[in-house]
């Protein structure tokens, strides 16, 4: 779709321009209508008969510069075939006539054939320069992937405690991928509820507790599986606690098969996730579960420390 040369509004254009071409080469046609002999007999009548085939020309050079060679070459040939009729009355009488005329047609085909190849030389140029743009896009993206796994991987050997853990870990992941909401959901068995961390919904010092079970968060931690909704309003299970949230993706955080909570992210458009950021957030929730397994094994050796003392 983005390669197409003529969109909608250049198809009046190209009209136009092969319109234009029809009028030009229907002049030539006036010097042998008797009709029109005393416009023919006006002084300024062999100047239009000069420069209008010189017009013809630049309007076909427009056409391939502004469309495309292809449209140019058809310009060209139009002009051509409606200028027979002419052509075929004046020319066996008139070869300074037929020598004019073929000195503008090739002007107009060495014209042409140099925009032709201009146009090929940018899009190898154009190739090149899409495939460094994906690289650096990927390049930045993986930059964003490794300051996040680097930051979780920090956070798990200085936090003390798992909720300051999932606190940084939160704040590390919406710094450097900036969603529209986001939240991590941790699994409180004992009350059965989901303690949610750095909520968009909530202020940073609230605790937005929500009923195990319920909503597409319900489904993750039910079965364990990452789910991608592209459009929340399609889905029965979805709870619609913000109206601007049109799509949902949510990874789950597991302990070989337990699910212990689980990241959620929510984008104000349609379908604005894809599978490899279903990946990356799987990724990133896997490195996040190694480090609140580090920090419960160190909160379980302090406590065993303790005891022993």
């Amino acid at each position: 779709m983005k390669n197409q040369r003529i969109t909608h509004f250049n198809r009046y254009e190209a009209i136009a321009i092969f319109l234009v071409l029809t009028l030009l080469a229907m002049g030539d046609m006036l010097e042998i209508i008797p009709y029109f002999a005393p416009v023919v007999a006006n002084p300024l009548f062999p100047f239009f008969h000069e420069s209008h085939d010189l017009l013809a020309l630049m309007v076909a050079l427009y056409a391939a510069h502004k469309l495309s060679p292809a449209a140019g070459w058809g310009a060209l040939a139009w002009f051509f075939i409606v200028h027979i009729p002419y052509a075929y009355m004046v020319f066996p009488n008139a070869l300074p006539e037929l020598f004019r005329l073929a000195t503008v047609i090739a002007a107009a085909i060495i014209g042409i054939r140099i925009i032709a190849i201009r146009s090929r030389l940018e899009r190898q140029l154009e190739e090149p320069a899409s495939d460094l743009e994906i690289q650096r896009a990927a390049a930045l993206q993986r930059a964003d992937e490794l300051t996040i796994l680097n930051g979780i991987a920090i956070v798990g050997v200085e936090a003390t405690n798992v909720d300051t853990l999932i606190e940084n870990a939160a704040q590390i992941l919406k710094d450097a991928l900036h969603p529209d909401y986001f939240d991590i959901g941790m699994v409180e068995e004992s009350s059965d509820m989901l303690r949610v961390y750095n909520s968009t919904l909530t202020a940073n010092s609230e605790r937005l507790m929500l009923p195990l079970g319920k909503g597409v968060t319900g489904q993750v931690i039910a079965t364990g599986k990452s789910i991608r909704v592209p459009d929340v309003r399609l889905e029965p299970a979805y709870l619609a606690v913000n109206p601007e949230v049109l799509s949902e993706l949510c990874v789950p955080l597991k302990v070989s098969e337990k699910v212990i909570g689980l990241i959620n992210i929510e984008s104000k458009h349609l379908d604005a996730f894809s599978e490899a950021d279903e990946y990356l957030m799987t990724t990133f929730a896997g490195q996040l579960v190694n480090a609140i397994e580090k920090v419960r094994l160190f909160q379980l050796a302090h406590r065993h420390a303790q005891r022993s003392t």
